[in-house]
């Protein structure tokens, strides 16, 4: 690690925040939504590191040195389209640094052998391309020679952007010039093949900077490519930026031992799973079925989950989404669970809900005490009871009958926590299921008492985001699911899910969805998501200055009829009859008129209809726009 006492005040649009640490890692990823504040974060935080350069995602961009000391960023600028002036080698190097672009590549690659003979080996090896550095009237003109094809070209005129970026990226990497490097989204124009090669060769360089040919390197990315998680320190380094502007949050102030408590969790971070560093809101499921399920859902919802700063990652488990909490915690960001009914029976659900004060404060109001297990445990004694209940009933009924066979099975295992865990599941899935056999077995008043409990337990995580799933699992809430309710058939569970996104996209109504899917539904409802695209208040406010001309040309006489409409708007009226039509215009006396207007349905809306007169009040908006 980089020891280095760092105390800045964030600049605009954070208000009043500060960031503080003691020390930054050789490698250090700056992630978050876009619009969180990354580059201006380092733009505050440069004049704190040693000897920074900052290459910007504008990177690309020509430089030319105007009369008078300004530079200015071109695309394909003119001026150093011929070539690079070696009169001006020092303005594009200076000028290049001020405004965070690389065009000053080529001047470095020509003034130190030792970097160009780097950058045309790795080129060379890794992408079949040799860089050229030749003069031609006294100015440089940087080309390429394509091995494969065996075709030399001007490099910055007809290359491709990827092979431009890695040239640049690797010159200023490679270059001694500065002993701290800041790139703003490294992976611009890369595929992410080259995403990974350009991390590798920013490994070879990282460390110390005061040691020689060492860097310290910090990488402003949207890409989990680039977010590379080897290791402890390599988690231990990403600083996460946040929508609602609270101050960037790391792990550079934890301990070795919470460090080591993430640990494990290293080697699951997977390209899918680094989305939880980018979102804000992620949200946990156990299992890829959930995750696909959900996804189908909001999406015929026309709901965006992504839009909305969030995305669904399924882990595998419900001791896994426990390890992913505690990683969630410790980088302060928010996030949604949704645990099968089998988690209450795990340590891994307890163990973090115990810790979590809104869950304690929860259960004393109602009370039960602040500790969560203890209060798990008294459910337990209260299923463990009701099984030995249910095993010793005669009964006709046939779903107390599968019950009691499925009871038989298990108990009969021979690990006894888990045969208790899956006997205690099965209960509460007949609860949730048949909750009348139950009390017909138990009397009412033991199930209430068991209910109570769970109910408890429910709002108590519920409180802490963490949806339970009272019915058990997904499958309990599909209809077209027909396998043992006690013992889920990973096949039939596919299945299942396969023939529900069926039906989503071909036969059922939104309305439809709670009522078939019930306390699922609730849950993907509680679930971040930006709802449909609001196309009717932009409609609004430019039919309203339509309005008010039409209005206006009426009361000037302008406008005669609806055929006039059309010139009296002039070159205008070519954008409005894109969306809108004239069905007709009645002009009456003393400028009374009625107009009626048609909608074209370019928003996936239905054609609507308007009917407007001299009082409709077109600057507040009230008009109504109907479906035809």
């Amino acid at each position: 690690m980089f020891l280095k006492n760092i105390d800045i005040e964030l600049p605009q649009p954070w208000k009043n925040k500060r960031f503080k640490t003691d020390k930054f890692g050789y490698i250090n990823f700056l992630v978050g939504a876009n619009g969180a504040g990354k580059s201006r974060f380092t733009e505050a935080l440069k004049p704190q590191l040693p000897h920074c350069r900052i290459l910007s995602s504008d990177r690309l961009a020509g430089l030319f040195f105007k009369q008078g000391g300004n530079s200015h960023l071109l695309v394909g600028g003119s001026n150093v389209a011929e070539g690079y002036n070696k009169s001006q080698f020092s303005n594009y190097k200076s000028g290049a640094e001020a405004v965070g672009i690389g065009g000053d590549a080529f001047v470095i690659l020509e003034e130190k052998l030792d970097i160009r003979i780097r950058v045309e080996a790795t080129l060379s090896q890794v992408l079949k391309r040799e860089i050229r550095l030749e003069w031609d009237s006294g100015k440089l003109v940087p080309k390429a020679y394509n091995i494969r094809q065996e075709a030399t070209y001007d490099l910055h005129k007809e290359e491709c952007h990827g092979i431009k970026e890695l040239l640049v990226l690797l010159t200023h990497l490679y270059d001694d010039s500065h002993k701290t490097l800041v790139i703003d989204e490294p992976e611009l124009n890369l595929h992410p093949q080259f995403q990974a090669f350009l991390v590798q060769e920013i490994r070879k360089i990282a460390g110390d900077p005061e040691t020689p040919g060492k860097k310290l390197i910090f990488l402003v990315t949207h890409s989990p490519f680039i977010l590379d998680i080897n290791n402890k320190k390599d988690l231990s380094s990403i600083i996460c930026f946040h929508s609602d502007f609270s101050a960037p949050s790391h792990l550079f102030d934890k301990s070795e031992v919470e460090i080591n408590a993430f640990a494990s969790i290293i080697p699951r971070l997977n390209v899918h799973h680094k989305q939880l560093f980018f979102a804000d809101c992620p949200i946990f499921v156990e299992g890829i079925f959930d995750a696909q399920f959900i996804k189908g859902v909001q999406e015929f919802r026309d709901v965006s989950m992504e839009g909305s700063g969030s995305c669904v990652i399924d882990v595998g488990g419900n001791s896994e989404i426990a390890l992913y909490h505690k990683l969630i915690e410790a980088f302060g960001k928010k996030a949604k669970y949704i645990y099968d009914l089998d988690s209450i029976f795990t340590r891994a659900l307890r163990s973090n809900a115990d810790s979590d004060e809104k869950i304690k404060t929860f259960l004393a109001k109602i009370g039960a005490g602040a500790e969560f297990q203890n209060y798990c445990g008294e459910l337990e004694k209260l299923l463990t009871k009701s099984i030995a209940a249910i095993r010793q009933t005669v009964s006709e009924n046939q779903q107390i009958k599968e019950l009691q066979q499925y009871l038989e099975k298990v108990l009969a295992a021979e690990d006894k926590k888990e045969r208790l865990k899956k006997a205690r599941l099965a209960l509460l899935i007949h609860l949730d299921k048949h909750r009348q056999t139950l009390v017909e077995v138990l009397t009412e008043l033991s199930v209430l008492e068991i209910e109570g409990k769970l109910n408890n337990i429910i709002g108590a995580l519920k409180a802490q985001d963490v949806f339970l799933l009272r019915g058990g699992a997904l499958e309990h809430y599909l209809p077209s699911y027909t396998g043992n309710i006690y013992e889920i058939n990973d096949g039939i569970k596919k299945q299942t899910i396969e023939k529900e996104l069926g039906l989503l996209f071909t036969t059922l109504e939104v309305g439809e969805l709670e009522n078939r899917y019930g306390y699922f539904f609730q849950v993907i409802s509680l679930l971040p998501a930006e709802p449909k695209v609001d196309y009717l208040l932009p409609i609004k406010n430019h039919l309203g200055s339509l309005i008010y001309k039409i209005q206006k040309g009426i009361q000037t006489g302008v406008v005669k009829s609806a055929e006039t409409i059309p010139n009296y708007f002039g070159n205008e009226w070519n954008s409005y009859k894109r969306v809108l039509e004239i069905s007709s215009l009645t002009i009456t006396s003393n400028d009374k008129f009625i107009c009626k207007l048609k909608i074209l349905d370019k928003w996936g809306l239905g054609e609507l209809k308007l009917s407007i007169d001299e009082t409709t009040n077109s600057g507040m908006g009230q008009f109504n726009l109907e479906a035809i």
